[in-house]
């Protein structure tokens, strides 16, 4: 009997890590049109998580919990730091005693004006 030694060959698009760091792969920050300075979150529907851009950078003064910046300067990818939303999302899939969470994000949903990617949450980490 054959067994594959990869069981997962796609790679995350955002991780939560315990001490606050949220790092944003550069394909979620082009799905949610993000940049230096937005606010992100999420928000819980059902049995569904959705990330999603709660203020943009032109509303916001001033610094905010979950403010993205770059990482690089010549980087697509975001940062942001968020202890709650962290350890809220940890609790949220049942890894609370984990450093790190990686999670995949599936489609863009329009809701209202704001787009919204569906997280992937599986139940087996």
């Amino acid at each position: 009997m054959m067994i594959s030694l990869l069981d997962r060959t796609r790679k995350h698009d955002i991780s939560f890590h315990r001490n606050g760091k949220i790092d944003i792969t550069a394909r979620v920050a082009k799905a949610l049109n993000l940049s230096n300075g937005d606010v992100i979150n999420v928000a819980v529907d059902n049995s569904e998580c959705f990330l999603y851009v709660s203020h943009k950078a032109d509303e916001c003064v001033g610094s905010h919990e979950a403010q993205c910046s770059s990482t690089k300067n010549l980087s697509n990818n975001l940062r942001a730091y968020s202890v709650r939303l962290c350890r809220a999302i940890m609790d949220l899939v049942n890894c609370s005693d984990q450093q790190v969470v990686h999670l995949n994000c599936g489609e863009k949903v329009m809701k209202g004006n704001k787009p919204f990617l569906t997280l992937i949450i599986r139940n087996n980490f």
